[in-house]
């Protein structure tokens, strides 16, 4: 018994030699965030959306999921306006009337949201990087717009309002104003 008591001791001491103590990582400096992150800018004719990234150890990463994140939210705001609007105009749930099958109607609106996300352009990047422990990680922040004029006609030849068409100029108007 004493064997086995000297024995867990033992290793025990030997085990808490070989650990490494780990430290949480801390900024060495604050994040530096130009002011359209908070507030993007407003224009008439074009919408704004800011995309953000994770913390990355390359800065291509920090851009490319800061794109991504601009997209997703670009993507979200056509949905949104395309169920909206088609909802109002033909009193249909997003499509899933008879007039037009669900099918058909997600088809056409993930046409309009490729669309709209293909016509859109980055306005500004802005990049940070830290030393966290010692290592760079960046953080990146992107600036995308697109016209408002786009999406409405992207939305217009996709057909997805064809069935109420008398009131088509109404979401155009709607749209540029958005």
């Amino acid at each position: 018994m004493k064997n086995i008591i000297i024995a867990l001791l033992a290793s025990g001491l030997l085990a808490s030699c070989g650990m490494t103590e780990i430290t949480p990582g801390v900024y060495n400096q604050p994040l530096d965030t130009p002011s359209w992150v908070d507030e993007p800018p407003v224009e008439d004719n074009v919408k704004y959306f800011v995309g953000a990234s994770a913390q990355f150890t390359s800065e291509g990463q920090a851009r490319q999921h800061a794109r991504i994140n601009a997209y997703q939210q670009l993507s979200e705001f056509v949905g949104f306006k395309l169920d909206s609007k088609f909802t109002e105009l033909t009193g249909e749930q997003t499509g899933f009337g008879t007039q037009f099958g669900a099918g058909k109607y997600l088809q056409k609106k993930t046409m309009v949201t490729e669309v709209a996300v293909g016509k859109s352009f980055i306005k500004e990047y802005h990049m940070n990087r830290l030393l966290v422990n010692e290592r760079p990680i960046f953080v990146g922040y992107v600036l995308i717009g697109v016209s408002r004029a786009d999406v409405a006609h992207a939305i217009d030849r996709s057909g997805v309002l064809k069935p109420n068409p008398e009131k088509l100029e109404q979401l155009l108007d709607d749209a540029k104003n958005s």
